[in-house]
């Protein structure tokens, strides 16, 4: 899911999040880091990805 460059709110409306901001927190929440964060240290092997969209 977030190893691809498609936006937040397109991975947000693909899990059935209306309010892509709700998204965003949850993730961040679960994640400990923003989705932007998150995607930087997938590219740069820092974070292992099981799923992706």
């Amino acid at each position: 899911m977030l190893g691809t460059e498609k936006s937040g709110s397109y991975i947000a409306n693909i899990l059935g999040y209306s309010d892509v901001s709700y998204f965003c927190k949850i993730f961040k929440k679960h994640e400990h880091k923003t989705i932007s964060q998150y995607r930087d240290q997938v590219i740069n092997g820092l974070v292992e990805t099981y799923e992706t969209i």
